[in-house]
């Protein structure tokens, strides 16, 4: 029977295969700092990713955005749970699309210019944002523009992991795959004090969406295209200069040697749902994601100024600390995941520890007196910490193991992904209207079942 460790092992032995040339008397050298300024450069493409998440739910909550896009109750603006639900999910809409059809673009026109297709993309969504803004037009132009921006990052959040791995020859490359998760934090700290600066013109905001991907497709101009696009394409002599820029020494023959031993880019046969070797790998990346999702992260991130403005909270300072409390974290899991070999087991520490922090959350939100709002605010920076050194990262990193690379598998499971994302930031809003803080309690069984999942993985 395959089982997570199954695949990953043999995944991981291909790689070590391609990484360690075995009948040259000298070894090849890597170049670590070319390889590191890549895999730095590759995972800023995270950058519009966080900036979304860091940014949108302080832009709906501004009275700038509602005069413009809400109905006017007793003189006073506003936007219902619905609506709000509906223009939040539709940058994961847009995700689903670009995870499933702009992702494929890399086997005819390679990493590079997929990333440079996609930011073109989101280019348009911020201009059409910006205009609906501006010139006050229907919500639903607004709603394209969100849509177009996801599309873009969908696809970066499928193409990024598989163009870090394949960039990486080293045997440990679980370091250098969560430097994504990093970038992802860093936008998300950066589009809080954006909202801090700038306050309400949110217009401003969404201005700053622009110069981040001109930053992204500028340093990506000097990144190379992966060697395994130019052997896909029969392309062997930039192949060849590629594996040279990642190595400090190595000799013609190795560079050869290295390069046969490139494995086929993986697609799914016809009929591959019958094979154990596709399903089960697909079954397992699909629902690690689906768990990801079912953290109850995005509970705090999307509409934490919602749920802290309604407990007489400061929300700005509140989401400026959360985000410097998740970079950190991020930070912590570069070295945490790069020396701890077991991340199963750190999952299942981040999901119990996580679970007892949203009980602890939920029962003083019932206390609800001046004296436990301070402690709301710590268990929320505590639950924030431990996703990002946990399950920020770490799904990521089983998913490019256990797919083996296959973009097909990898795009699948951002797609389950992307649609628990959209279902939780629809119906979010509408059950806090609904029944409060007891929303809480999908969130503490899902971290339970987890638990149970990926120790019954862990133990086959």
């Amino acid at each position: 029977m395959n089982t997570t460790g199954d695949n990953e092992k043999s995944c991981e032995r291909k790689n070590d295969d391609l990484e360690t040339p075995k009948d040259d008397s000298m070894a090849p050298q890597v170049n670590y700092l070319n390889m590191s300024i890549f895999c730095i450069i590759i995972a800023l493409c995270g950058l519009p990713v966080g900036w979304d998440i860091g940014t949108i739910g302080f832009i709906i909550s501004t009275a700038t955005f509602k005069e413009t896009y809400g109905n006017s109750m007793e003189g006073e603006a506003s936007i219902s749970s619905l609506m709000v639900g509906i223009i939040i999910s539709s940058f994961n809409l847009g995700c689903l699309i670009g995870c499933l059809g702009l992702s494929k673009l890399t086997s005819k026109i390679g990493f590079k210019g997929t990333i440079f297709t996609g930011n073109f993309i989101y280019l348009l969504g911020s201009v059409i944002q910006i205009l609906s803004g501006w010139f006050q037009l229907n919500v639903w132009l607004m709603i394209l523009g969100r849509v177009s921006c996801g599309i873009c990052c969908g696809a970066l959040c499928v193409l990024v992991p598989r163009y870090l791995n394949q960039l990486i020859i080293v045997p440990r490359k679980d370091m250098y795959l969560s430097f994504f998760q990093t970038s992802i934090c860093m936008a998300i700290l950066g589009g809080n004090l954006a909202n801090f600066v700038l306050k309400h013109d949110y217009l401003k905001i969404l201005s700053c969406q622009l110069s981040i991907v001109l930053m992204t497709s500028c340093l990506t101009v000097f990144l190379p295209e992966s060697h395994h696009y130019y052997v896909s394409k029969n392309e062997l002599d930039k192949a060849f200069q590629v594996v040279r820029r990642l190595h400090v020494k190595i000799s013609d023959d190795q560079v050869i040697q290295f390069i046969d031993q490139v494995p086929i880019i993986n697609t799914l046969p016809n009929g591959w749902i019958k094979d154990k070797k596709y399903y089960k790998p697909l079954i397992q990346c699909c629902v690690m994601m689906l768990f990801q999702q079912l953290t109850g992260i995005n509970y705090f991130f999307y509409y934490g100024s919602i749920i802290f403005s309604s407990l007489a909270i400061n929300t700005t300072i509140v989401s400026i600390i959360m985000s410097v409390v998740n970079l950190v974290g991020s930070l912590m899991s570069n070295i945490i995941i790069g020396k701890f070999g077991r991340i199963q087991l750190l999952l299942m520490i981040g999901s119990a520890i996580m679970s007892l922090l949203l009980t602890i959350y939920m029962i003083l939100a019932y206390i609800s007196t001046p004296g436990t709002l301070a402690g709301m605010v710590l268990i929320t920076c505590l639950f924030i910490a431990s996703f990002a050194t946990t399950w920020g990262p770490i799904p990521g990193i089983l998913v490019t193991r256990i797919s083996c690379n296959s973009n097909d598998i990898i795009g699948l499971a951002n797609c389950v992904n992307y649609i628990a994302n959209c279902l939780i930031t629809v119906i979010t809003p509408i059950m806090i209207s609904a029944v409060g803080f007891n929303f809480s309690l999908l969130f503490i069984i899902s971290l339970i079942l987890s638990v149970i999942y990926i120790y019954y993985m862990s133990s086959l």
